[in-house]
């Protein structure tokens, strides 16, 4: 027997599945016709039906729930509603099977994308000290353009101690020096182009971060 399955908001006649996509309804048929058996009407939709080229046929057809049903059987594909809310409601035959299998590869690749968009999205943190030596300053922008070449985003935290010989009041001019020449270390030295996305700024009295993310090419 043929199944009458049902999409995201219709109703189920000997069938279980009910996740339809509510935009891939497509109607074709040919003449419409009509049964007096008393049954509902649906808006039947088939994706077999072929035009010709030189006859345009109308695009869909309203008829009987039992001859949606007979003529999904005859074609061997199942009657699933698309849309339980129109007057009368939209059917469409298809291979539900293959249908489902196709719309779970593209759910599973949009996941993939997702992921890799928010793996790339991550923001990664470097330390550093008001007295880094310049060899450290390298090897930091060493990784931070790693960072940068994957579309990650980098933040830079400069800690002030109070033995590294800068005042407090000092710390915000000393920190924006440091960055000044990080930055140069990463353009010059290894050649990635960023952009600031969030200037440097004090962190309470202690700490100073500036924000950096990959240039759009």
């Amino acid at each position: 027997a043929c199944n009458k399955r049902r999409g995201s908001s219709g109703k189920t006649v000997d069938g279980t599945h009910d996740d339809v996509d509510m935009d891939d309804v497509t109607a074709t048929s040919s003449e419409p016709e009509y049964d007096d058996d008393g049954d509902d009407d649906v808006e039947e939709s088939s994706d077999d039906a072929q035009n010709s080229p030189n006859e345009q046929k109308p695009t869909h057809e309203v008829i009987s729930t039992l001859v949606a049903l007979r003529r999904a059987k005859q074609l061997g594909l199942d009657l699933v509603e698309v849309n339980a809310r129109a007057d009368p409601p939209v059917c469409r035959l298809m291979n539900y099977d293959t249908f489902r299998y196709a719309q779970k590869v593209k759910e599973r690749s949009a996941k993939k994308k997702l992921v890799e968009r928010r793996r790339h999205d991550q923001t990664k943190e470097l330390k550093l000290t008001a007295r880094i030596s310049p060899n450290d300053v390298k090897v930091k922008a060493n990784k931070a353009s790693q960072f940068l070449n994957v579309g990650h985003k980098v933040t830079l935290r400069v800690e002030f101690k109070t033995n590294d010989g800068v005042k407090q009041s000092l710390r915000p001019k000393a920190g924006a020096v440091l960055f000044t020449e990080f930055r140069d270390c990463l353009l010059n030295e290894f050649g990635a182009t960023h952009v600031v996305i969030q200037e440097g700024k004090m962190v309470g009295p202690s700490h100073m971060t500036i924000t950096l993310a990959p240039e759009k090419k």
